[in-house]
């Protein structure tokens, strides 16, 4: 009984295969060697931004309050008295430091 040779597979070389896979290897390895630095500055830099962030929102708030403070100073003369009095000066130094109001 003789066998056809079309039904039985040849064999087939492995080295395309190898060569296939040890790039993929390779490829993937310089991807993760790539990303894992960008994802640790990512970090850093997020860190940075909320730092700022905060900053930005304390100036933010000290400047509202500044500026209800000289509201308070406009409509109410007397109020001025109590800013020096917070500051711990008398009004004479404030005037030395600040000069005389234009």
């Amino acid at each position: 009984m003789a066998v056809r040779r079309e039904l039985v597979p040849e064999r087939r070389d492995p080295f395309p295969w190898c060569v296939t896979l040890g790039c993929l290897v390779l490829g993937g390895a310089l991807f993760v060697h790539s990303t894992t630095p960008a994802l640790a500055e990512r970090e850093l830099l997020e860190k940075a931004e909320a730092e700022q962030v905060e900053a930005l929102e304390g100036a933010r708030a000290e400047l509202v309050e500044l500026q209800q403070r000289r509201a308070r100073l406009d409509h109410h003369p007397g109020a001025i008295l109590v800013e020096i009095d917070a500051h711990g000066t008398t009004p004479e130094r404030a005037v030395e430091l600040h000069g005389p109001r234009r």
